[in-house]
């Protein structure tokens, strides 16, 4: 870094000393290793230098970047990605937050957050994010700004009870809700595919109007509210048979598929 350049981590907070980065102007070279750290001056303090903040991973040429935290407390605010990263991943996090002003960059297209803990889910999304991973992390309400790119979302025990108003046009597969044993699921458009998701027990204005295809695995769905538009949707598959997939199927499995029965508006 030229000598009289501001060190863009010097307004961090007092409690970070060090960052982690994967820019080349500061660590010096990166062919020996993936980051290095930094202190609040931008003076280089070694590869595996502790540190409490990520910073700027521009010059890195992984397609993934992946943030392990430890169960502490990091400050990702000066986070930049490289042009090659398509996906982030923070794990064993505390307090985890992005600041209102949170850029993300067009070409992140995954998401996973893992084993956090006092979680608050960003205020924005990269805009063609297709999946979205939130694994053990205490989340109360689900966010209703999701892009509609989203495709694939898999929910592992979080605090949800229920889901509401999911607005992802292009969403294929909702997967992997364990939760409380009144949770309920509303409104989700496009979700062909729920599998093991076994303290799920209720859907209610599920629409599936422009699905192709609808698969119930390893539940026990107890109520199942529907207009008369779904249900007809739903009379108009065939099921899936063993021998083939069909374009268009209903598959309804163990106890749902034992006690299914079509009738208007409800099944109960």
């Amino acid at each position: 870094m030229a000598q009289n350049a501001v060190c863009p981590y010097q307004d961090l907070p007092s409690w970070v000393t060090g960052v982690q980065v994967a820019d080349i102007s500061l660590c010096g070279s990166l062919v020996n290793a993936s980051s290095c750290v930094v202190n609040k001056s931008c003076k280089f303090l070694g590869v595996w230098a502790p540190y409490q903040a990520i910073g700027s991973w521009k010059d890195s040429d992984r397609s993934e970047l992946t943030v392990t935290a430890n169960r502490t407390t990091l400050d990702f605010s000066k986070l930049a990605f490289s042009p090659t990263m398509a996906s982030l991943t923070v794990r064993n996090a505390t307090n985890f937050s992005l600041p209102a002003s949170f850029q993300w960059p067009t070409n992140i297209t995954s998401v996973t957050f893992q084993y956090m803990v006092n979680f608050a889910l960003p205020s924005t999304w990269p805009s063609v994010l297709t999946e979205l991973w939130l694994l053990n992390v205490t989340l109360a309400v689900f966010p209703l700004n999701i892009p509609q790119s989203l495709k694939y979302l898999y929910l592992d025990n979080t605090n949800l009870t229920e889901l509401t108003t999911i607005q992802g046009r292009n969403l294929t597969t909702v997967y992997g809700l364990f939760q409380p044993s009144n949770a309920e699921l509303i409104n989700i458009y496009m979700c062909r595919t729920m599998r093991n998701n076994p303290k799920l027990r209720r859907f209610a204005n599920l629409n599936l109007t422009i699905a192709t295809c609808f698969e119930v695995m390893g539940m026990n769905i107890t109520s199942w509210l529907m207009d008369l538009s779904t249900l007809d949707k739903l009379n108009a598959m065939p099921a899936r048979t063993n021998t083939r997939i069909a374009m268009g199927y209903v598959t309804l499995q163990r106890k749902l598929w034992n006690e299914y029965m079509l009738e208007p508006l409800i099944y109960n």
